[in-house]
């Protein structure tokens, strides 16, 4: 995803600093880049890395527009809160959420000098749900998408003209997410919940960054941009962007039975969606037989 966006974004025109704790794929994206792009090594984890090649930016190129944070690791496939050790979840978090946290924390004040900017968090459909075989990660994704907020406020709230928003991929045919899909059963049934058919692309994701990014998304902030190839399924887990679902379960007085039943219908979807993804045997049907009986009781 990383080198899919750098490649886009020089494409549009931008000076890219690729920057990656893989020397070698750093070099690698930066020669097919050509042109305004160069390599910085870089563990996004160290904070003395972050001052380093921002400062250096400042420097040298004179001013930072844009930040796209996508460093990440997934670690091993499955890993559960009861099996992963507390090296593995630091590690995590270290590089996933502290990663994030130092990068807006040395890109906002350039940004400012520059005269504002865009920072762009990549963190995942994870945020979203319980990722029971992917305990820190789908933690540190979460994490992710509310410090994303956090910033984004902070920055709109003292007038920096600094916007702050998070991507969030699904099923994405790189390393990473094949690393998830260990052989092609497990593939073909992660494709099936899938309603257009087919797996994403680094590409995809790397337009979605490059939208929040430019100047065409002035106007946003704060938000999640979910890439995941079913939007029904955000909004389903959500409640929808009008927030109907929390009216419908936190004790509203009046609730409308035909707005219920949808949402009803709509959480039964996901549900039905997540556990083909995630199955846990035992438990997933009288979940899935209570979700449906709602709804037939609600119609």
């Amino acid at each position: 995803i990383g080198r899919a966006t750098a490649i886009l974004l020089a494409q549009e025109g931008a000076t890219v600093i690729v920057s990656d704790i893989n020397k070698p794929g750093g070099l690698e994206t930066v020669q097919q880049i050509g042109g305004k792009a160069r390599f910085e090594e870089h563990d996004t984890a160290r904070e003395a890395d972050w001052k380093r090649i921002v400062d250096g930016i400042l420097e040298r190129e004179g001013r930072l527009d844009g930040l796209a944070n996508n460093a990440g690791i997934s670690g091993p496939y499955p890993s559960t809160f009861e099996t992963e050790t507390v090296e593995q979840w630091r590690r995590m978090l270290s590089i996933n959420v502290e990663g994030v946290f130092l990068g807006c924390k040395y890109a906002v004040p350039a940004m400012r000098k520059s005269g504002g900017g865009s920072i762009v968090n990549t963190s995942s459909l994870a945020a979203f749900v319980g990722t029971p075989a992917l305990s820190a990660y789908g933690a540190s994704k979460g994490a992710v998408r509310q410090f994303t907020k956090t910033v984004a406020m902070d920055c709109a709230r003292k007038g920096y003209k600094v916007r702050c928003n998070s991507v969030h991929p699904g099923i994405i045919m790189t390393p990473m997410g094949q690393g998830i899909l260990p052989n092609d059963k497990a593939k073909e049934r992660a494709l099936k919940a899938i309603p257009v058919g087919e797996f994403g692309a680094p590409e995809d994701i790397a337009y979605g960054i490059l939208y929040l990014l430019s100047d065409e998304s002035r106007f946003v902030t704060g938000s999640e941009l979910v890439i995941e190839g079913e939007a029904g399924f955000y909004n389903a887990f959500t409640g929808s962007h009008t927030g109907e679902l929390s009216h419908s379960f936190t004790g509203a007085k009046q609730v409308d039975m035909a707005t219920l039943t949808a949402d009803l219908g709509q959480t039964y979807k996901m549900l039905d969606f997540m556990f083909r993804i995630y199955p846990c045997p035992g438990y997933n049907q009288p979940v899935i037989e209570l979700m449906g009986e709602l709804c037939q009781r609600h119609a």
